[in-house]
């Protein structure tokens, strides 16, 4: 997934929701931050209860089943471009 964020006059950059979302996150959880040349990582090291992707809704919403594990940002990333290049793909017909 990818997002472009503007910093605000504070300096706060604000994550779009859908983001929070796919990676379970709420109000109050503390991130750690790494800063290298050109690129900033935020860090959970809090355990996220995100269950597996299973099936995108017609409207894009997310499906998520109970009680399963939790796949890594990166499955859930290439899940969510898989998704998007197969609708790209459809309305290019």
């Amino acid at each position: 997934m990818t997002a472009t964020l503007t910093l605000d006059n504070a300096g706060r950059l604000l994550l779009p929701a859908q983001i929070l979302r796919v990676l379970g996150m709420q109000p109050g959880v503390e991130m750690k931050v790494e800063v290298t040349p050109g690129r900033i990582e935020l860090l959970n090291d809090q355990e996220i209860d995100v269950p597996v992707i299973t099936e995108l809704s017609p409207d894009g919403t997310l499906l998520f089943p109970a009680g399963v594990k939790p796949p890594s940002a990166e499955k859930i990333v290439a899940a969510i471009k898989s998704d998007r290049q197969d609708r790209i793909a459809k309305l290019s017909r």
